[in-house]
């Protein structure tokens, strides 16, 4: 997790991207309030097994350029900032990056895989990447 979450920094730093991790206490409470809005179970190393939600399934394959335009489709309606969660596959906590969500394509490119999941301000919508090579778009339900 540390080497994902150095190899990120160092994206932001070569790309001159205004993104930051955000503190553990402020991860915590984002944490806390996207599992309430999608029963989201911390005790799972692969947590959108456990999502409740609409689901829209996307199938990306080997084709990076159809990931980057199927995450672009999936962030459509957040607004401002975006939080990056960092899960690699690995129990919680996770650290999260906060940035826009115009530079998370550049970000994420630039690393080897790993899972993440992505959400913003409004919680209502979550997307998570699997290593499937598939992305979960979810919205909230009502």
């Amino acid at each position: 997790m540390k080497d994902v979450c150095a190899k990120i920094k160092e994206t932001i730093r070569r790309h001159k991207i205004e993104a930051s991790f955000v503190d553990l206490n402020v991860a915590e409470i984002l944490i806390e309030k996207i599992a309430l809005v999608f029963d989201l179970d911390r005790n799972r190393s692969l947590i959108w097994e456990t999502v409740k939600g609409q689901m829209e399934l996307k199938e990306y394959g080997e084709n990076s350029e159809v990931w980057e335009k199927q995450l672009m489709e999936c962030l459509l309606s957040f607004r401002g900032e975006v939080f990056l969660v960092i899960t690699n596959e690995e129990f919680y906590p996770w650290p999260i990056l906060r940035c826009r969500k115009e530079d998370l394509a550049v970000i994420i490119a630039d690393q080897f895989f790993f899972e993440y999941f992505i959400f913003d301000a409004e919680m209502h919508k979550i997307v998570f990447d699997t290593h499937h090579n598939t992305l979960l778009c979810y919205s909230a339900l009502s």
